[in-house]
């Protein structure tokens, strides 16, 4: 009877053990992901993704702006900076969404909590979204989560000042956040037909930065054999501060890997291919209802690797039934950031800046930008102490100078042994000098 109760508890335990590992697997498998729309431009991009009603998804709407914060459609809509604002708004001023994010600090750690993956959407330029998505990005960080910020940059027509917040921004971004996609507006000017009006270019540049955070989503989520995991994602940007882009297309037909390619060539979010050749990393995903074949796989490969001949691939596959003979295609490249604060008195002095976030950094303090960072993103130019002035005018010869030799003209000797039907001819002579003797002759200079 003994030997009948022992066995009857261990099988209760053995059974309690695969309950608790079964439920351990369904909870890490479960992603918490939480995408956070920041300013007036990051709301309308939320606001498109909680349409499209993804699973597993949480969408938070952050602004100073009241009104605008009630037309965003999201789980959550936060107001910040009540007391700095009084939620009007910063009138373009990023310091003033600075302290407001700062001011509403513990609502935006609340929201942090337990996120595996926070995706950020902001327009730099103006106040809301250059100022309080560095913060946001921050706290997001001291919770653990990967952290990747989808921002664009304003239209040239927004003047300069709002162009160079818009820089100081991304590069505060670019120090916190695991990776940074960074659109510029101007790039969906060449999609947009002559005579759109621009509400419809701002809802175009709206779906494709909702699309680009969807795909993104969902390639994590659906099962398939090749599994793009989180990861996978960790291991391109964990701690790498990249510049990173996305981008999803379609095609269906006979043809239709053909037209991947065709489309992933001229898609506005990879500056028609130009990431690929800077991109170490670079994340495929394809998505059908199973029929995808071999060959398919492989000229999209072929196209891919031809552009980013440097990058490490990573290759997934999702099932999907309901796309029946549509093959979706999604990218995801990560390049480093050509930041130029990377120089060694910089870098220390960014890091140093940014262990007491938020309140260490100013946007007041920066230089206009003169440099380009990879294909659009222009950055200051680097500061120079007087010291280190002085040290290289007194430089006689640096070492990365080569001293070249002097050449010399080689000469070879002969004698002029006829002057032909001029030898009856007085010669004429100047200074001593025959000169009706050619000067290479005269002055005994070889010919190359």
């Amino acid at each position: 009877m003994e030997h009948l109760e022992n066995k009857e508890e261990t099988t209760d335990m053995s059974q309690q053990n695969t309950d608790n590992k079964s439920d351990c697997v369904n909870k890490h498998h479960q992603l918490n992901i939480k995408v956070f729309g920041v300013g007036n431009a990051g709301c309308r991009v939320v606001s498109r993704i909680h349409n499209v009603g993804l699973n597993n998804l949480q969408t938070i709407g952050i602004n100073t702006e009241a009104p605008a914060l009630e037309k965003c459609e999201a789980n959550e809509r936060v107001l910040i900076g009540v007391n700095a604002t009084c939620g009007m708004g910063t009138g373009g001023d990023p310091e003033r969404g600075k302290n407001a994010a700062a001011e509403s600090a513990q609502q935006i750690r609340t929201l942090c909590e337990g996120a595996d993956i926070i995706l950020i959407v902001a327009g730099l330029g103006c106040g809301t979204g250059t100022g309080a998505t560095p913060v946001i990005a921050s706290y997001s960080k001291e919770a653990g989560a990967l952290v990747l910020c989808m921002v664009t940059l304003p239209f040239d027509f927004e003047g300069g000042r709002c162009m160079r917040q818009a820089f100081m921004g991304l590069r505060y971004l670019n120090q916190i956040a695991n990776g940074v996609i960074c659109v510029p507006n101007e790039s969906f000017s060449k999609l947009v037909p002559k005579g759109v009006t621009f509400y419809e270019n701002l809802n175009l540049i709206n779906d494709y930065l909702a699309e680009g955070i969807c795909s993104l989503i969902r390639l994590l989520t659906y099962p398939g054999e090749m599994n793009t995991t989180f990861g996978d994602l960790c291991s391109m940007l964990r701690e790498k501060h990249s510049r990173s882009a996305i981008a999803t297309v379609s095609a269906k037909g006979e043809n239709r890997a053909l037209q991947i390619c065709d489309k992933l060539s001229t898609h506005p979010m990879l500056e028609k291919g130009n990431n690929f050749s800077d991109a170490e990393s670079v994340l495929v995903n394809f998505s059908s209802d199973g029929d995808i074949t071999t060959d398919e796989v492989r000229t999209i490969m072929d196209f891919i690797k031809r552009s980013a001949k440097k990058a490490f691939f990573k290759v997934g596959e999702s099932v999907n039934p309901q796309l029946s003979g549509q093959l979706n295609v999604t990218v995801l490249t990560a390049a480093p950031a050509e930041n130029p604060y990377n120089q060694q008195q910089q870098t220390q002095s960014a890091k140093q800046s940014l262990q007491e976030y938020p309140e260490s950094y100013s946007f007041q303090s920066e230089e206009p930008s003169s440099k380009s960072i990879g294909s659009s993103i222009p950055a200051p130019a680097p500061v120079v102490s007087n010291e280190q002035i002085s040290s290289i005018y007194s430089q006689k010869n640096p070492a990365n100078i080569i001293k070249m030799p002097i050449l010399k003209q080689a000469k070879f000797d002969f004698e002029v042994v006829s002057h032909a039907r001029f030898e009856k001819t007085s010669p004429t002579i100047h200074k001593g000098q025959n000169l009706d003797v050619p000067t290479y002759a005269r002055r005994c200079i070889k010919l190359n």
